[in-house]
C-alpha cells in the first residue's frame, strides 16, 4: 500500500516539515510518496500544486485583533486564546509594526520569563513581512512554505486588515467544502 504524498524541505526525510533550505540559490522542495522521493528545484514545482483560485481577502479568516507594544505578553495571550488566533498584528495607530506568535509567547515562557511583566514590544518580530489582499492564496502559499511561516499579517494602505493562516491556505485549497467551522476552528472533531 503507498504512503501519503508528502512535502518537506529537501535533505529532509519525507514525514519531518521544515524551512526548506536553500538548494543552489533557490528553494528545493521535495514531493512524493514514502516510496518514491523526488526533490524538484521550486520553479518545477510552480504549476504542480493545486491551483487555488482565490485571493488572500478571500481567504483569510475574520477579523484578528490587535494589540500595542506596550501590552504584557500575558494580555497578548488572553485575547490570542479566547479569539483562538496563533498570531497577533502589533500596530501603532493602525500601522502594523510587528507581529507576535505563540512560539514568541512559548520561547518566553520556556526561559522564565514572566508573562504578566515582559511587554510584547521585547518579543515581537519587528516590521515583519506581510501580503497584500490581492495576492493570489497559491502565491502567499509558497511564499509561507519558503519563509517557514504559520501567519502573515494582510495590509491594504498601510492599516491591519488580517492574518492569513496556514489553516486559511488549507481551507481555500480545499474550496470551503469543510465549512465555516473548519475555517474559524470552531469544528469539533467527533
Amino acid at each position: 500500500m503507498p504512503g501519503f504524498s508528502v512535502v518537506a524541505g529537501a535533505g529532509f526525510e519525507p514525514a519531518t516539515f521544515g524551512r526548506p533550505p536553500k538548494a543552489e540559490g533557490r528553494t528545493a522542495l521535495v514531493v512524493g510518496t514514502f516510496e518514491s522521493v523526488q526533490t524538484l528545484p521550486r520553479f518545477e514545482m510552480i504549476g504542480r500544486r493545486k491551483e487555488i483560485n482565490m485571493l488572500v481577502r478571500e481567504a483569510m479568516g475574520r477579523p484578528v485583533d490587535t494589540c500595542s507594544m506596550d501590552t504584557t505578553v500575558a494580555q497578548a495571550a488572553k485575547v490570542m486564546t479566547d479569539e483562538d488566533h496563533g498570531a497577533m498584528p502589533v500596530t501603532l495607530h493602525g500601522s502594523l509594526i510587528g507581529i507576535i506568535t505563540e512560539r514568541d509567547i512559548l520561547r518566553s515562557i520556556g526561559r522564565g520569563e514572566d508573562p504578566e511583566h515582559v511587554k510584547v514590544k521585547y518579543l515581537m518580530t519587528p516590521d515583519p513581512d506581510h501580503l497584500e489582499p490581492d495576492v493570489s492564496v497559491g502565491d502567499a502559499a509558497d511564499w509561507m512554505l519558503a519563509a517557514g511561516y504559520r501567519h502573515l499579517p494582510v495590509v491594504e494602505e498601510g492599516q491591519v486588515l488580517g492574518i492569513l493562516s496556514v489553516k486559511d491556505v488549507l481551507w481555500a485549497l480545499t474550496g470551503g467544502i469543510y465549512g465555516a467551522g473548519a475555517r474559524t476552528g470552531t469544528a469539533k472533531a467527533e
